[in-house]
């Protein structure tokens, strides 16, 4: 008979070994090991929606199932949920109803529909788990692990533009503003009067959205 194969207790122990560093690094969906691995963010996608890899997921309720503390995400992006703050797919899908595991950053890979500049803010994007221009980050270069993936890392500084399109007052209609270093659209709001085009503003983060005061 042929010998096609042979292992060793020592050898099993490795692979075992080499297997729980891979799935604490990157994730795993079945191994009930994962779940108690330190450190790991567990998210049960509550979504109808698969959510790809190294999607923008939105937080909508922590919670503990047998045991295990998990956090419920699903698409973006409603205000009724905390959405300031953000959780980052790895890179596996995470079917509806089905667990995955967030990336921890502090740089995170981020999924977008297009290629970024160095520099360019990110944030929600209606009704997607795609990254596109928003509040949440900044992108510090591309990532070669699939096609439009963005490196990123969280920023929630102002910026300093013009206005393009009209900004509707008291929250109302979201207008344009065109910022600089790289040159970017972003939709802003504004709490008090209506801000014209031409007007400089500077634009802030606030429940996920961009906030606009007029200069003076």
């Amino acid at each position: 008979m042929t010998r096609v194969g042979a292992t060793s207790p020592e050898m099993m122990r490795r692979v075992l070994s080499a297997t729980r560093r891979v799935e604490t690094q990157f994730g795993s969906t079945t191994s009930e090991e994962a779940f108690q691995e330190a450190g790991r963010i567990v998210v049960r996608n509550v979504s109808a929606f698969t959510i790809p890899e190294f999607g923008l997921m939105q937080i909508k309720l922590a919670t503990n199932q047998a045991g295990y503390k998990i956090i419920e995400v699903q698409r973006p992006f409603s205000q009724s949920f905390p959405s300031s703050v953000f959780l980052l797919n790895g890179p596996f899908s995470i079917a509806p109803n089905e667990f995955g595991t967030a990336q921890s950053g502090p740089v995170y890979r981020a999924k977008t529909s297009t290629s970024h500049s160095v520099g360019t803010r990110l944030g929600w994007k209606a009704d997607s788990f795609e990254a596109t221009f928003g509040c949440l980050f900044s992108v510090i270069g591309t990532d070669d692990i699939t096609t439009n993936v963005a490196r990123v890392i969280p920023d929630f500084s102002m910026l300093h533009g013009t206005v393009t399109t009209a900004i509707a007052a008291n929250l109302g209609t979201a207008g344009e503003v065109q910022t600089l270093d790289p040159t970017t659209t972003h939709k802003a709001k504004t709490r008090k009067g209506a801000i014209s085009v031409g007007d400089d503003v500077y634009i802030w983060p606030s429940k996920g959205e961009w906030i606009a005061a007029k200069v003076c």
